[in-house]
């Protein structure tokens, strides 16, 4: 075959992605003519038959056959991305990653490939807590140019890459305690995406570190009120106010933070904040039962006892060898440590507040809330997820207390019944 029959079969094989026959004619076609397309399409086949590391060798030798030709360094581009940044185990080495990332964008990419490039380098680098280098990347690209459409993973709604990078820029200067560029940053992004959270949490810690600590409490509780309560922004209130030098509001808001929804062992830091407060605050059972909790949760999952808990197990046995205390020790008992805590978080949170009686309305199926009718025969709301499934029934006779909640659909705040606690009939 003469080279334009070469060319033309080669062109057949490479729509069937028969890579290496397609590979085998574009290469002699290069090699006997100098053309620039076989070469590029010589290294697509390549990269697309798994031989990027050769794409690479073969690439460098066409870009300096070729010096400028668009094609070639895209190509280029998707050999280096193929090879050293696609595969999870470049993930390892970060700096290494770094390297071959400077070197695609060297070859100016295309949009998409700049993208995954950069993201590739932002997402290891979290992973390894980098935020210097989370950042610096961040900066190589510019939001206005990215994708607002939310990603489709698994058939799961997931957020955008611009979403994705607002994360990213945001929380790094959070960790890095560039407070101001946090708020800035972290406001701009609430202007896009209103409904995320995570972005009025932010920007209300920054500005606590600007020395603005009453306003943002009153971010932070403005995030519990019209968005969702979670546990970390009760314990973030706490951090404020221990701050401030209120510790007592500070234990009340850990307390609380304590008895939302989470996983122990991913608040076994909070718990660790709480022995601390309450030991400040002269309740050593509750400081002792804490710490007893912080290690047994630690020796379940493996982790390795901190110092700090050391320095508070010497503290609390000269307070109790001083004070001659006694009390039950539940070492090593998540289950019993939790219950006790947990008594201690209701006591803290709970105490001078009037407890009321009523009877259980409604309980709507495929609903949130329910309804309970009150001994002076007000109606009030409720989430059924903050009733025990032991009281989930019409006409049970309850007690509860009342907090402080917000109406959306009337946008303004309101109450809802909670803490309850069963009634005898």
């Amino acid at each position: 075959m003469n080279d334009n029959e070469l060319m033309n079969t080669a062109n057949e094989l490479l729509k069937q992605q028969q890579w290496k026959e397609a590979g085998t004619l574009f290469r002699q076609v290069w090699e006997n003519e100098n053309n620039a397309y076989a070469a590029r399409c010589y290294l697509k086949c390549l990269r697309k038959a798994g031989y990027a590391s050769a794409s690479i060798k073969q690439g460098n030798k066409a870009l300096n056959q070729f010096p400028g030709n668009k094609y070639i360094k895209n190509e280029l581009v998707w050999a280096y991305y193929d090879d050293a940044i696609k595969p999870e185990a470049s993930k390892e080495n970060l700096y290494q990653l770094i390297e071959s990332a400077k070197t695609i964008l060297s070859l100016q990419p295309n949009t998409l490939a700049k993208e995954l490039t950069v993201f590739a380098v932002i997402k290891t680098a979290k992973q390894k807590e980098k935020w210097d280098i989370v950042l610096e990347w961040c900066n190589f690209i510019n939001p206005e140019e990215l994708n607002d459409e939310p990603i489709i993973v698994d058939g799961n709604r997931g957020r955008s890459r611009k979403e994705q990078w607002f994360f990213a820029k945001v929380k790094s200067l959070i960790e890095l305690e560039l407070w101001k560029e946090a708020r800035v940053c972290a406001l701009e992004a609430i202007k896009i995406y209103p409904r995320e959270m995570n972005f009025y949490r932010f920007s209300a810690l920054a500005l606590a570190n600007l020395g603005e600590e009453e306003k943002a409490i009153l971010e932070l509780q403005d995030i519990l009120l019209k968005h969702r309560e979670e546990w970390y922004i009760y314990q973030d209130l706490s951090d404020i106010y221990l701050r401030i030098n209120q510790p007592e509001t500070a234990l009340k808001f850990a307390c609380q933070s304590a008895l939302s929804p989470g996983e122990d062992k991913i608040k076994v830091t909070l718990y660790e904040k709480i022995c601390q407060q309450s030991l400040l605050l002269g309740k050593l059972e509750m400081s002792a039962q804490h710490l007893e909790l912080c290690k047994a949760i630690r020796e379940r999952e493996g982790w390795k006892v901190k110092d700090t808990l050391q320095q508070l197990q010497a503290k609390i046995n000269q307070e109790i060898t001083n004070q001659q205390s006694t009390f039950t020790n539940f070492e090593g008992d998540i289950t019993k440590l939790n219950q006790i805590c947990r008594k201690f978080w209701k006591e803290i949170l709970y105490q001078d507040i009037p407890r009321y009686c009523g009877t259980i309305e409604s309980l709507p199926p495929n609903q949130a809330h329910g309804w309970i009718i009150d001994d002076a025969g007000n109606r009030v709301f409720f989430l059924q997820k903050d009733l025990p499934k032991f009281l989930r029934k019409e006409k049970q006779r309850v007690s509860f207390i009342l907090q402080e909640s917000y109406d959306r659909k009337r946008d303004r705040k309101s109450v809802k019944a909670a803490d309850f606690q069963i009634l005898k009939q």
